[in-house]
């Protein structure tokens, strides 16, 4: 039986995935900031109630040494990384480094995946957006995030530790209580106007988080290399104003859909990824954006009766 360690396993990418994991078979060993008691889903051989950085991952690490680990833990949040650089920085940075140190001494034969941002990237100069793209940050979010790709080189090339960075670009499903998809519907829910920053065509590459986890599981599988960067999306440009439409009709709701023309502080105005070099391996997104769409409003009205 093969041992996983997810950090973030609260969080909604990292829940989602020990439970991909668990159904699978693995042995999961999860941390994350939530009680116990408070997990949506059972399962984990051992979860770790804990604030990372903190030396009691390293004692995990040690008993289990992991075949495989997901860092999902961090900061989420372009526009919190800009009112506080210092808590974004503290987040990211000491934590991903505490994890490769706990690696290099206890499971240095562990094949990591490290969950990065296609913030590192800003504004690009050209589209869809590769790998060997410029990094060009221009949130603190994505300058450290950067900074943790960089500790993860550092420790792959100095320590041959296995690890794989996902550049994730725009990832969403059921569970996902943050970003565009929640702003927007907790303005429909309180508001006769939905009135949303910048222009509305601003543009973002989603991805639903079933094809985040087969994205995934083919690089476990697959991927030999020592150190590797991809980006993980979609490959398909969906424009703010479009999205905001497709909620509103799966939720059938006509609130009039406005737009204050203000940009926010360290956010892109285009987002399009180019996944071939991930798509080379197999990768093959499945979930449209209107099925996803879909599949999200769906859990908002099984989840939420006053919607």
């Amino acid at each position: 039986m093969k041992t996983i360690l997810i950090t973030g396993a609260t969080g909604f990418l990292g829940s989602h995935i020990s439970k991909h994991y668990i159904n699978e078979g693995f042995k999961a060993i999860g941390t994350g900031t939530k009680p116990e008691k408070d997990i949506s889903y059972s399962g984990l051989t051992e979860y770790a109630q804990i604030l990372l950085p903190d030396d009691r991952l390293h004692a995990i690490i040690q008993k289990y040494r992991p075949d495989y680990c997901i860092h999902c833990a961090g900061s989420s949040s372009i526009r919190l990384s800009i009112e506080d650089p210092q808590k974004d920085f503290d987040m990211n940075v000491p934590v991903i480094f505490h994890l490769m140190e706990g690696l290099r001494k206890y499971s240095s034969k562990c094949k990591t995946i490290f969950i990065s941002s296609a913030a590192v990237y800003g504004n690009s100069v050209y589209l869809p957006i590769n790998e060997n793209n410029p990094i060009k940050p221009i949130s603190s979010y994505g300058f450290h995030k950067n900074l943790c790709e960089r500790i993860c080189e550092e420790y792959s090339i100095l320590y041959n530790l296995n690890i794989t960075i996902f550049r994730i670009f725009s990832a969403y499903g059921p569970g996902l209580k943050k970003q565009i998809f929640w702003d927007i519907f907790n303005k429909i829910k309180k508001e006769k106007k939905l009135i949303l920053s910048g222009t509305g065509q601003e543009t973002r590459d989603f991805l639903y988080i079933q094809d985040v986890i087969s994205a995934i599981d083919i690089v476990l599988e697959k991927s030999d290399h020592c150190f590797e960067i991809f980006n993980l999306a979609s490959g398909k440009e969906t424009s703010i104003q479009n999205l905001a439409m497709l909620m509103l009709k799966e939720l059938k709701n006509d609130t009039e859909v406005t737009f204050n023309g203000i940009v926010r502080k360290g956010d892109p105005l285009r987002w399009k990824a180019d996944i071939s070099k991930l798509s080379a391996l197999g990768f093959n997104p499945e979930v449209s954006i209107d099925e996803g769409v879909r599949k999200y409003c769906q859990w908002l009205v099984s989840e939420f009766k006053d919607v």
